[in-house]
């Protein structure tokens, strides 16, 4: 009679869980930079890409230092797009963007736009219908 049964199966749990747990996680990334698009004079869809499927979350205030507003889409996507209402027009917005467990960009001096007319004003050169926020290297 083996009376060690429950207790080897406990251990094999025990190791199958410290193995498990002891993998990397894999880090999510910007793909794209994030950019906007449909402006109007109080909102504005923010749009990026991540190379891993995860919820969004646009983080964004009037001082970079103080981010602290923030609109979450809970759907689970590698094309996150997450709109942002009731702005003031004419006011500098500070943002970055991410999921609601990781900020994957912005959030310091360089990444803003300020709501104009129904216009986000930050790049200029981007086309119709486009306008991308953020560092040259991440942008479309």
């Amino acid at each position: 009679m083996n009376t060690n049964r429950p207790r080897s199966h406990a251990i094999r749990w025990w190791l199958l869980f410290v193995t498990l747990a002891a993998l990397p996680v894999r880090a999510q990334s910007l793909t794209r930079g994030a950019y906007l698009q449909v402006g109007t004079p109080t909102s504005v869809i923010v749009r990026w890409r991540t190379d891993a499927a995860t919820d969004s979350r646009v983080r964004f205030g009037t001082s970079s230092a103080s981010l602290t507003s923030f609109r979450d889409v809970a759907t689970v996507t590698t094309e996150h797009q997450v709109r942002l209402d009731g702005l003031t027009p004419g006011t500098r917005y500070y943002y970055s963007v991410g999921s609601t467990t990781q900020v994957l960009g912005g959030g310091d001096a360089g990444h803003f736009f300020r709501e104009q007319l129904g216009i986000a004003a930050r790049h200029q050169n981007a086309g119709p219908g486009v306008l991308p926020l953020g560092p040259p290297d991440q942008l479309p």
